[in-house]
């Protein structure tokens, strides 16, 4: 689409240059007597609207009628990319937050009804992992249980989803890993059993609980789910989430931990990172969808880039027209004194002769 904006420019260029293959000694002679015409107001003209200038020049001018068609086609290409980029950015906006979809598990039982983003799941998936230590890089505060809760789960600095469904949201959960928890397949593979049952953290009836035998443990019953980058204690405030096992993955490693712990040791060898479209092909259906609105939009600033440089060379062209024709006016005075030698006699006589043109 870019070529065919680039393609069109370079044409309203060259129209210029291909009007000065004209015959001129054709044009001196057609237009011999008119009157001159402002370059200054030709340009103008054709900059405020392409080839108003032309017009005001010489109405029979091939490039008069060329580059009013040249903006209206580029007119058209912003209105139609734009209009296509509005209606696939409410496309990829419904597909997050209004379209309801049903989650149902290998029973065939309903475990989850709702939008494909979640913002509570996120903050659920999001509070167990601040509590993986104390001291880690998603908040600087100490871990607090009384105060610790999925509404208000203590996050001042990493975790800034925006509360409402703003163009930030709508970006940021298709642009920042950290925000995937909110996606409902990831958080029925990662962080829920068959059952729909948050497994990370010590949720009860979706709070948390102080009665809840495992409140003091941010990873819930199921710690190793998390990969973290540095598991040495001593380092702990330099480690970073960098993937996850799935839930399922992880119930099969503790059944096998009780009948076979040596085999157990190295069951979790295929962590899923957060940027493989594996971890969330809701959110990998998400990001095309962006992209593709994004690439819309990119059409509709080319056609609008195509659309200044068709001013510009209407200006330079009405500028060109200005010139040519004045180069070929004959200016005519009403009062004409011509002086001329005359030979009356056979001999040569000074003669002054005054006419008026009527």
């Amino acid at each position: 689409m870019k070529k065919a904006v680039l393609i069109l420019a370079l044409v309203a260029l060259l129209l210029p240059l291909m009007a000065q293959f004209e015959d001129d000694f054709s044009a001196e002679l057609s237009n011999s007597g008119r009157q001159a015409k402002s370059a200054k107001r030709a340009m103008l003209y054709s900059m405020l609207l392409p080839g108003a200038g032309q017009f005001y020049v010489d109405k029979s001018a091939f490039t008069t009628y060329v580059f009013p068609v040249v903006e209206l086609a580029l007119l058209g290409g912003i209105f139609y990319y734009t209009s296509q980029g509005n209606d696939q950015t409410q496309e990829y906006q419904d597909y997050a937050t209004k379209e309801i979809i049903t989650i149902t598990n290998d029973a065939g039982d309903v475990i989850y009804t709702g939008p494909r983003y979640s913002r509570d799941r996120q903050k659920w998936v999001q509070s167990a992992l601040i509590g993986i230590n104390q001291y880690d890089i998603y908040t600087p505060d100490i871990y607090t249980p009384d105060i610790y809760t999925p509404d208000q789960p203590g996050i001042p600095g990493f975790f800034r989803l925006d509360g409402t469904n703003t163009q930030h949201f709508y970006e940021d959960i298709g642009k920042y890993n950290k925000y995937i928890f909110g996606w409902t397949d990831w958080y029925y593979t990662f962080a829920a059993d068959e059952n729909g049952t948050f497994m990370l953290g010590t949720l009860a009836g979706g709070e948390f609980s102080a009665s809840d035998p495992n409140w003091n443990d941010p990873y819930g019953t199921y710690p190793s789910v998390w990969v973290m980058s540095n598991t040495d204690v001593n380092f702990a405030y330099q480690s970073v989430w960098i993937s996850n096992h799935t839930v399922e993955n992880y119930q099969e490693y503790l059944d096998l931990v009780a009948t076979d712990p040596d085999a157990a040791q190295t069951y979790l060898q295929s962590p899923v990172s957060p940027s493989s479209p594996l971890a969330s092909p809701l959110r990998k259906q998400y990001i095309e969808m962006r992209q593709d609105a994004e690439a819309s939009y990119s059409a509709a600033r080319a056609f609008g880039f195509g659309l200044i440089v068709n001013h510009i060379a209407s200006s330079l062209d009405a500028l060109r027209l200005a010139k040519k024709w004045n180069r070929y006016v004959i200016t005519q005075n009403s009062f004409n004194l011509n002086y001329y030698t005359a030979v009356k006699n056979d001999k040569l006589t000074p003669s002054v002769m005054l006419s008026y043109r009527f």
